[in-house]
């Protein structure tokens, strides 16, 4: 392996060239190269796969350079201190692609900073949703433009919309007139959207749903209030969060969204996040007929989860077992306090397999997954492999990219990859 330390790059150097995603000629299929870069606290690793060669009909074959790759990428997972995360940009850029045919994207930072993501996001002219000023000086040092930028948490420090501003950041989302008048009294010509309460909407009690969100005709009041004091009303966000993502939830806050703004044209209409591969062509016409009913610009979307969680996967190896009543269990260096919370906020199952090149057993081998600190509540369930576990032997914990860099502490002295201390400054 060649490392550049200027970098922090290790590169494998096996030789590619570019081409089509797939292509059929002569009775072959021809799958071209993936790039997938492995980070961790230290460093950032490219990895080029070479070409696989498929006949018809016909079991894969491997060539010489496939089976060395292979080799190679197995000896830097099994040598590389772990935990650290794998990020698929083929992968990510398809996703990219995928979400861009609702609108335009603006991933949201808090999801996921790290350089790379950042990076591949604005390699694809994505646009970006910040929630405060590290956001922003993070984008800014990599050479986004402040214009790309959309600051939309909606209740913001007075200094961060100060600051915000000095950088060149003009577009803000907010949700009450309170909020208005603390960046309006900084200049004029601030572009706003608002923020509707979908609770509002949609009758919904629960508490958590009522943090965010003015209701549906103070928006109106609100617009209004914005554009006679000669500021400049953009449009209208609002969020459905996966657990409330459905198409009649969402149909009901556009046609809410349609009926209340009748007559008005609106610039922008952000329609959040949540959105996953199960938005079929209903949601397409839907997003059309407001669009033409409100001769909309510009439809906002902000995948997070299902534009990173396929992309991304963790490496973390066992670092002991043990036998504990009728139960076994296995100690791995990363756990909820390494982001891995979704196991207590969301009852996530996570995909996990072992990195291994013998014959699995016909044996199954149950295993308590547990983190590495003394915290009891630092436990990942129970999941089941086809060979005893051991320590040093690696795990792949798939689909875990959103929420777990940027939660990563350095709880009970483990430097988990999402601790900086600069971050909490």
């Amino acid at each position: 392996m060649k490392k550049e330390p200027s970098e922090g790059l290790i590169d494998f150097n096996v030789d590619q060239t570019d081409g089509d995603d797939l292509l059929t000629a002569e009775g072959f299929v021809r799958l071209f190269s993936e790039t997938i870069m492995i980070s961790s606290p230290k460093s950032i690793a490219t990895v080029r796969t070479p070409y696989v060669w498929k006949m018809k009909n016909q079991k894969d074959h491997k060539t010489m350079e496939q089976k060395e790759f292979e080799l190679k990428q197995e000896k830097f997972i099994n040598n590389d201190k772990t935990p650290f995360f794998i990020f698929r940009k083929e992968e990510f850029r398809k996703l990219f692609k995928h979400f861009s045919q609702f609108g335009k994207v603006f991933y949201p930072v808090k999801a996921n900073d790290h350089i790379e993501v950042l990076k591949a996001v604005d390699a694809l002219s994505g646009c970006f949703e910040v929630d405060g000023i590290y956001h922003i000086e993070r984008l800014l040092s990599i050479g986004v433009s402040p214009e790309k930028l959309q600051f939309s948490i909606p209740i913001k420090k007075p200094n961060g919309v100060k600051k915000a501003l000095k950088y060149g950041v003009n577009r803000f989302i907010i949700d009450t007139e309170e909020e208005y008048l603390k960046i309006r009294q900084n200049r004029k010509n601030i572009q706003f959207i608002i923020r509707v309460s979908i609770a509002d909407i949609l009758n919904i009690k629960e508490v958590c749903y009522h943090k965010w969100g003015i209701p549906i005709k103070k928006a109106i009041e609100l617009a209004n209030i914005i554009e006679n004091d000669g500021s400049h009303f953009l449009g209208i966000s609002f969020y459905l969060s996966q657990e409330i993502f459905n198409y009649e939830n969402f149909s009901t806050v556009l046609d809410c969204i349609a009926k209340n703004f009748k007559g008005r044209s609106l610039s922008v209409l952000d329609i959040g996040g949540g959105l996953d591969d199960s938005f079929s062509s209903n949601f397409h016409n839907k997003i059309k007929e407001i669009k033409e009913s409100l001769n909309i610009d510009t439809i906002i979307v902000e995948p997070g989860r299902n534009l990173l969680d396929p992309c991304i996967d963790m490496v973390v190896s066992v670092i002991g077992t043990a036998k504990r009543g009728d139960n076994m269990w296995a100690y791995i260096d990363a756990g909820i306090y390494s982001g891995l919370l979704d196991y207590v906020i969301k009852d996530k199952v996570f995909e996990i397999s072992i990195l291994d090149r013998t014959e699995p057993s016909s044996k199954t081998y149950k295993y308590l997954l547990s983190g590495p600190t003394s915290d009891a509540l630092d436990f990942l369930g129970e999941y089941s492999f086809k060979k005893q576990l051991n320590a040093g032997d690696k795990l792949i914990i798939k689909n875990c990219g959103a929420y777990t860099f940027v939660l990563g502490t350095h709880f009970g002295g483990f430097n988990h990859f999402g601790f900086k201390g600069g971050d909490l400054l």
